[in-house]
């Protein structure tokens, strides 16, 4: 079960940044600076061989800092680091693998949102602290628990200076009256967030998507929804019934999720096909996931004329979509040309059917790309309705 804590900590929390033989630059800045996303990233480097040989005297003053900031994943891979012992360097310990492990559940409760600046993979539910802390206790005394237990729940996480002058600046920004930046901060007080500090407050979040909303911002509207606001349920609703594309397409994330209302897939779908028609591209790209997935009914014609719209309109994601559609034959025959001309688009890995197309085909794509690129928007995606996995929307 211990060793299991090391294996499954590289799994999760590896860091997603480029290999290299030392530091970036930017990233050591930005560690020294305070950022504990860059600090745990680069402790992580320095406990493998990425950077030359394992530096457990970097690698544990990197991942101490994160952590001493509230840094979930920092906390929880010092522990697996304490429990292993093989970085040189670092001793095994079972205290501080204990320590850190308890320190990690804390602040895994306080900021359940853990996504971070640098990279958003969240600590899965199946984690199994509970699991890993009942073997560590194996190895100590009950005083050493009572300890240990005490010195956690004394501790309060510090708050790095780059954390707060984000905070500070996203909050002028709110107060300002910037739409995207209350937004943002009503999804920060929602859920929590680690690497801002900011523990979760459902009334403080209300605030910021009310103002939001009341700028006329669909998704804010959509999120108060979700916070269990009925008020804002019926002026969504209202909204949509007017006419207005952005309100049917969040309506239609309402129905979907099942806030305030009943899952109804089939009322999803009516009210994202009346927004995709009114040319909404959110809407089409999820109208087009609805058919390809069968939320209602399958059918690949019509998943492929709502991406291709969507993939028109220069929303992220699409192109890829139809890549995969031609490539595999979704409801289409295998087109590999047609494929590669999508991933090239899309800006997508075309390495994996070069192979596949003539030199004249390729020829043929790489004109109808160039030709694309000067007529069409450059891909860009809405943020997401707060809580709403994209598979969902």
């Amino acid at each position: 079960m211990l060793r299991a804590l090391l294996v499954l900590s590289l799994l999760v929390f590896v860091p997603a940044h480029c290999y290299g033989a030392s530091p970036e630059p930017a990233l050591y800045a930005e560690a020294e600076a305070g950022d504990a996303d860059a600090q745990y990233s680069l402790g992580f480097d320095y406990t493998t061989s990425r950077f030359g040989s394992p530096d457990g005297v970097e690698a544990l003053k990197w991942l101490t800092k994160a952590a001493e900031q509230g840094h979930a994943r920092a906390q929880l891979y010092l522990s697996a680091v304490y429990v292993n012992g093989d970085t040189p360097g670092v001793p095994q310990s079972w205290e501080s693998a204990y320590y850190w492990l308890r320190l990690g559940e804390k602040t895994h409760a306080l900021y359940p949102n853990l996504a971070g600046f640098l990279h958003s993979d969240m600590i899965p539910d199946d984690f199994g602290i509970p699991e890993h802390l009942a073997d560590i206790e194996k190895h100590l005394t009950s005083e050493g628990i009572a300890s240990i237990k005490q010195r956690v729940a004394e501790w309060e996480p510090g708050r790095s200076p780059v954390a707060v002058q984000h905070l500070a600046d996203l909050q002028s920004k709110a107060e300002k009256g910037d739409v995207a930046a209350q937004v943002q901060l009503g999804g920060l007080y929602a859920e929590g967030a680690d690497n801002w500090s900011v523990k979760k407050d459902r009334a403080e979040s209300m605030k910021w998507y009310r103002r939001a909303a009341d700028q006329g911002n669909m998704k804010a509207l959509a999120d108060l929804v979700w916070c269990g606001d009925t008020k804002a349920l019926a002026e969504l609703r209202s909204r949509a019934e007017n006419g207005s594309a952005e309100a049917q397409e969040q309506l239609a994330v309402v129905y979907v999720m099942g806030w305030g209302v009943n899952r109804d897939y089939g009322e999803a779908a009516q009210w994202r096909r009346k927004a995709a028609e009114q040319g909404n591209a959110e809407a089409q790209y999820h109208l087009a996931e609805m058919y390809e997935r069968g939320d209602v009914t399958l059918d690949y014609a019509e998943a492929l004329k709502w991406y291709r719209k969507a993939a028109e309109a220069g929303y992220e994601g699409a192109e890829n979509e139809l890549a995969g559609i031609y490539q595999y034959g979704r409801g289409v025959p295998k087109d590999y040309a047609e494929a590669y001309f999508w991933y090239s688009v899309s800006g997508g890995d075309v390495f994996k059917l070069a192979d596949q197309i003539t030199p004249e085909q390729k020829a043929g794509v790489d004109k109808r790309v160039t030709d694309w690129r000067a007529t069409h928007p450059i891909p860009t995606t809405p943020p997401k309705t707060q809580g709403v996995p994209a598979s969902n929307q």
